[in-house]
């Protein structure tokens, strides 16, 4: 019987990406990370698809996934979506995927279609400004833009833990770690995973 070469390729992708998720030299790996990511959205699993965009360095794959992801949240969480990887991923030090996954999640999302300020809700607006702030290092325009923002930021505790990282590392805020209950949408299985992903960095820094 003939097999067909994609179905070859495809096998040969999961036997890797099993090998892979099971742990292993590769798994730092980006290309592996999206390979796994493209699978688990194939089979329509979001939520692990989400988790291995996350290490991807795929902007635009991520968020691809996460308008996707969007489809199962309320009108008024649409924003929330988009910004809690966006935080995530500045907390991996993935600034430049974490500004390639607003800029095409805010264009193309049938709900948004716009990257530039004025958005409709204040979190995005406080993203984008927040990922165009970070080269300048300036801890008092973090500290004015996290307190204008703040009631809007309250709406999901896990923001605050994410927030305080993000000000230690890119502008030297002397602020204490606080444990926040994650909440909001997918908020418990979310960051069981980006705790995982917090833990495999915080090794990579140790190396």
């Amino acid at each position: 019987e003939k097999i067909e070469p994609n179905v070859v390729a495809r096998e040969t992708i999961i036997v890797k990406s099993v090998k892979f998720s099971s742990g292993g030299s590769n798994q730092k790996n980006p290309l592996m990370h999206k390979l796994l990511a493209r699978i688990m959205a194939k089979e329509q699993n979001y939520e692990q698809a989400r988790y291995h965009y996350l290490l991807s360095k795929d902007g635009v794959g991520c968020a691809k996934i996460l308008i996707q992801l969007s489809a199962k949240a309320f009108n008024s969480e649409v924003d929330m979506v988009l910004v809690q990887v966006v935080l995530n991923l500045l907390v991996l030090n993935e600034k430049g995927t974490a500004l390639e996954t607003f800029d095409y999640y805010t264009k193309y999302h049938p709900k948004i279609r716009t990257y530039q300020p004025p958005f409709h809700t204040p979190l995005l607006n406080f993203a984008y400004f927040l990922l165009h702030i970070i080269d300048e290092k300036k801890l008092q325009a973090f500290t004015t833009l996290c307190e204008l923002y703040k009631t809007a930021l309250e709406c999901d505790p896990a923001y605050q833990q994410q927030i305080e990282k993000i000000g230690i590392s890119y502008f030297d805020a002397p602020v204490k770690r606080q444990q926040m209950q994650g909440g909001g949408l997918f908020g418990n299985f979310f960051n069981q995973l980006f705790q995982e992903l917090e833990e495999d960095s915080d090794s990579d820094n140790e190396n």
